[in-house]
């Protein structure tokens, strides 16, 4: 019965299956969070673990550009231009890391410190030079990449603030939404450095 039903199905639907195009291996235990850059060059994904190691990919080959060694990471992000990543933890900071593969092992070279809760979500904006996070303080910040200092922080939130979206192809990185355990979705302009909306 259950055959003929499928057959019946397939008959309806004429929909091709979704297959495997590329495995990436190294991962030991579950991966908690994922990104993914193709801007320039070959695309790259990072992927961290609760074995503790944040891996950088190439896509393309599936091959291991670099790894690093984090506890508790709770979100990750590529670089758009650089072999860098910024992975945000439980222990309330955002560490920049060089993955550049001819290291021995990723480097750990500036922390954002601010938040007063977990790391939620960490994206790169504008080419990489800022930084968007968001934290169990319910607070969203603004950072400064490159010197690794706090420029804003955008308060509206009364929960745990969590993912970050920028509008597909929108390349400013001025216009975002952040989504919350309160049950909300805010829509933030940092042209006023404030929420421009509420879901």
């Amino acid at each position: 019965a259950y055959r003929g039903l499928k057959d019946q199905a397939a008959g309806l639907f004429p929909i091709t299956m979704l297959g495997s195009k590329r495995v990436l291996k190294g991962h030991v235990k579950k991966v908690t969070c994922l990104a993914w850059k193709d801007h320039d060059g070959p695309p790259t994904l990072a992927g961290a673990d609760q074995n503790h190691k944040v891996i950088l990919w190439d896509a393309t080959t599936a091959m291991k550009k670099q790894n690093y060694t984090s506890a508790f990471v709770m979100a990750v992000d590529v670089h758009p231009t650089r072999d860098l990543v910024i992975v945000g933890t439980m222990q309330n900071v955002c560490a920049i890391v060089d993955m550049t593969p001819s290291l021995p092992e990723g480097t750990r070279t500036r922390d954002l410190q601010g938040h007063d809760g977990y790391i939620g979500s960490v994206k790169f904006i504008e080419q990489g030079a800022k930084v968007v996070s968001t934290g169990g303080d319910a607070e969203v910040k603004l950072w400064d990449a490159e010197r690794g200092q706090e420029i804003a922080t955008l308060y509206g939130h009364t929960a745990d603030a969590g993912p970050i979206s920028f509008p597909a192809g929108d390349k400013s990185g001025q216009v975002f939404c952040t989504g919350s355990v309160d049950k909300t979705v805010k829509m933030w302009d940092l042209r006023q450095s404030a929420c421009v909306m509420t879901f």
